[in-house]
């Protein structure tokens, strides 16, 4: 049996200090036998999340992502508040980054 934990937030770039290092996260899923695990990264600094705060999130979710490529299964974090962008995002980031699921950020 496969463990799955669907909501987990990585670190990076100037989010340091929402969950401390990337590490940290790896080795308590080791203590727990959780083979993988969906992240992201909440946009704190803005409400509503800019497209430039919501990309700064994905790019080092990405960074943490390749960094741990087995157990680290992407969200991409998309804010609807822009569907054309969103829209845009999605493809760039599913089909080309290879992230399997969508966080949406709500406005």
């Amino acid at each position: 049996m496969r463990k799955i934990d669907c909501h987990m937030h990585v670190s990076g770039g100037p989010h340091e200090f929402w969950c401390g290092e990337t590490r940290h996260i790896i080795d308590a899923a080791d203590r727990f036998a959780i083979d993988q695990f969906f992240c992201s990264i909440p946009v704190l600094r803005s409400r509503p999340a800019t497209l430039d705060e919501v990309r700064a999130c994905k790019d080092d979710v990405l960074r943490a992502m390749r960094q741990y490529p087995d157990p680290i299964l992407e969200n991409c974090y998309l804010n609807p508040g822009y569907p054309r962008e969103a829209l845009q995002e999605l493809d760039r980031w599913v089909a080309g980054e290879g992230m399997v699921g969508i966080k949406q950020y709500l406005v």
